[in-house]
């Protein structure tokens, strides 16, 4: 089920992150509160599973790429509810938030696709730009156009919206590759697991459930040094920052509605995915 888009600015104060932080973090009073975003790495971690999992043929998954769950992408829906058609022409205007940095030269990919129920989705336009980066924010606005989205919408259509993390190669993961030993970390895991576990500390016990956790699906999903190097290279690349009154990521299109018979510019924002 793809979520859809929403005609309403959000009004949240908290905007979401995708790939979620390992933390929450609570800046209501002086001292910070960091809590773990269990169920948020949770969902993530389970998409990630799915499609290092996914025995689906090869042709079939690139027809279908789209709308196959990835733990760097987001995806959602404007579906034509109407009993007429809707027509789609000129630019659409990706604006979105990322938390980024100079070191990482992480790219981003938007696009823009048709589908109906009974075909595979179509792509009418994508583009690829390198992420911004702020130096004076941590959070950077960045604006991706797309030229001459132009097509028909007929009852029951839908219109798909891509945003995805094209991460790069980080040194840190390279080095890690080399040297990293799954069962050798498991076992001092295991060691922290059963301090954690009898301490009075929720935060410890939460961090231990995660472990152990972790150490259960690595088993049951036979990953990998390799999948671990592709789990933290996905976590630490940059973020989509979305569903706020400070960070309404969207997209803007032109409709033609037969209601009014003019075209008109609509804002369709990212909602939470949590």
């Amino acid at each position: 089920m793809i979520p859809l888009v929403s005609p309403y600015h959000p009004v949240k104060l908290v905007s979401s992150k995708y790939p979620p932080s390992l933390f929450k973090v609570d800046t209501s009073k002086i001292i910070p509160r960091y809590t773990l975003n269990f169920y948020e790495m949770f969902f993530w971690f389970s998409i990630f599973l799915f499609g290092e999992n996914n025995d689906m043929p090869p042709d079939l998954r690139n027809a279908w790429d789209v709308i196959i769950p990835n733990p760097l992408k987001i995806v959602e829906a404007f579906e034509n509810t109407l009993d007429k058609d809707i027509a789609v022409k000129g630019d659409a205007v990706f604006n979105l938030y990322f938390i980024s940095n100079n070191i990482h030269r992480d790219k981003v990919k938007v696009g823009i696709y048709s589908w109906n129920n009974f075909i595979f989705p179509h792509e009418i336009k994508n583009k690829t730009v390198f992420i911004k980066y702020n130096p004076i924010s941590r959070i950077s606005r960045q604006r991706v156009r797309l030229k001459e989205v132009n097509c028909t919408l007929h009852p029951g259509d839908a219109l798909l919206f891509l945003v995805e993390i094209i991460p790069s190669n980080k040194t840190i993961t390279k080095i890690l590759e080399r040297r990293l030993d799954l069962d050798k970390l498991f076992d001092r895991w295991r060691d922290k697991i059963q301090r954690w576990e009898d301490s009075n500390l929720p935060l410890l016990i939460r961090l231990a459930n995660l472990l152990n956790f972790t150490i259960l699906m690595f088993n049951e999903f036979n990953l990998s040094e390799r999948d671990v190097v592709e789990i933290l290279n996905d976590l630490i690349s940059s973020s989509i920052v979305y569903d706020s009154i400070f960070h309404p990521s969207s997209v803007t299109l032109h409709l033609m509605l037969p209601i009014w018979r003019e075209y008109m510019d609509k804002d369709y924002v990212s909602k939470d995915l949590a």
